[in-house]
């Protein structure tokens, strides 16, 4: 039997679990290199804007992101709830062996924003991820990269009160 894509998050995904939970399970399969469960936490506005899966998989291989992927270490550091509906969690990343040389920092900090389905059907209740955005603070781009990412994502700086760039997949 095959399952399709809303059948296969139903299966991991409960109006039970808590964002931060979400954001653990997108971890675990991140760590693991499993693109295709990482890809089904993303909300289904979130799907539309990346568009196919293979989309998904080039944009986790390029700087800042490429990081995440295969992590010795991840920890939820702090979880903020917004009036707007929904819950950014700042998350720090301490990267495999394959990156310790070519970050200045022992760990990466990244912030997931993470949404409430309401829409009627089976993901409704949800707490679905919108995305994930480096905290620049600590991290080392090269100018290349910064580039490549523009390419692929679409940036809005309209958080003018924290001062982060959030990029929606």
């Amino acid at each position: 039997m095959i399952l399709s894509l809303t059948s296969l998050a139903n299966a991991l995904l409960s109006p039970a679990l808590r964002p931060e939970q979400v954001v653990q399970e997108q971890l675990k399969a991140l760590q693991q290199s499993d693109h295709y469960s990482a890809y089904k936490l993303y909300s289904p506005d979130s799907k539309k804007a990346i568009g196919r899966f293979q989309n998904f998989e080039s944009l986790v291989s390029i700087s800042p992101f490429d990081s995440i992927l295969g992590h010795s270490k991840a920890d939820v550091l702090m979880t903020a709830c917004h009036e707007e509906g929904f819950t950014c969690c700042l998350v720090r990343i301490v990267p495999s062996e394959k990156y310790s040389r070519t970050i200045k920092s022992p760990y990466l900090e990244y912030w997931w924003e993470v949404s409430k389905q309401y829409e009627e059907g089976p993901l409704e209740g949800c707490w679905m991820i919108d995305s994930v955005m480096p905290n620049f603070e600590d991290m080392n781009i090269d100018e290349q990269d910064l580039e490549d990412m523009l390419e692929i994502g679409d940036w809005d700086d309209d958080d003018d009160d924290d001062d982060i760039l959030f990029f929606d997949a």
